[in-house]
């Protein structure tokens, strides 16, 4: 996620160095870069700092939920205290070695080796990512910090931990379609719950749910059982 003349540099290192690291995406603006990471998940990323008029920290901001290695490459050395402190695994400053270059890649195929050990059990759900508006940025979500999501007419309220509540312009069926049927459950037309966020079921008429969130969400008749 850099200008054309990097791109095109760290294309040919690869090539000539790693052929077997494959080249999924490239992009030279912050949106772009955003948009590939939540949707194409790529393994390693290398960003360049100034990216037009925004840097990037605003997209390790933007996908701080997602696992993706990122190598930093740049020409300001002044900026290396806040990579690290944003979890970036190497830090190249231009123009990149070609030692260099290689000790990064070895540093993400280890990397994404310890992981693969670590998180094989727990892929399937936790996996999945939606883009939530705030204010005047994104803020990337993971499956299990979504606590439940509320449907009114032609948009939808998705409430996640910390006390955060989206309002997005899409219907709650949409969701119902998109999100993984073996975490969320819709127990009502108007609602759709995180069964890993439910605290208690209420016996009370058709029942309720009190969520971790302390809200209590009712259930249709039709789908109590």
């Amino acid at each position: 996620m850099m200008n054309t003349l990097n791109i095109v540099l760290l294309e040919s290192l690869s090539a000539k160095y790693y052929p077997e690291v494959e080249i999924i995406a490239k992009a030279d603006n912050v949106d772009d870069a955003i948009d590939i990471c939540l949707n194409q998940k790529p393994d390693l990323m290398f960003l360049d700092i100034q990216i037009h008029n925004q840097t990037a920290f605003d997209i390790l901001e933007a996908i701080a939920e997602i696992p993706v290695m990122v190598v930093m490459v740049t020409a300001y050395e002044n900026y290396a205290l806040k990579a690290i402190k944003n979890s970036v695994i190497d830090y190249l400053l231009k123009p990149v070695r070609i030692s260099e270059f290689r000790d990064a890649v070895v540093k993400a195929v280890k990397l994404k080796s310890e992981r693969t050990s670590e998180n094989q059990v727990n892929e399937q759900s936790t996996d999945f990512y939606l883009a939530l508006p705030s204010a005047n940025k994104l803020v990337i979500a993971v499956a299990k910090q979504i606590i439940r999501l509320e449907g009114m007419s032609n948009y939808t309220k998705i409430y996640t931990e910390g006390g955060q509540c989206h309002t997005v312009t899409k219907t709650l069926k949409e969701y119902e379609l998109k999100l993984p049927p073996e975490m969320f459950v819709r127990v009502h037309k108007s609602h759709i719950i995180n069964i890993q966020q439910v605290e208690k079921i209420l016996r009370s008429k058709n029942g309720s749910l009190l969520m971790k969130d302390g809200s209590e969400i009712p259930i249709a008749a039709g789908r109590k059982k």
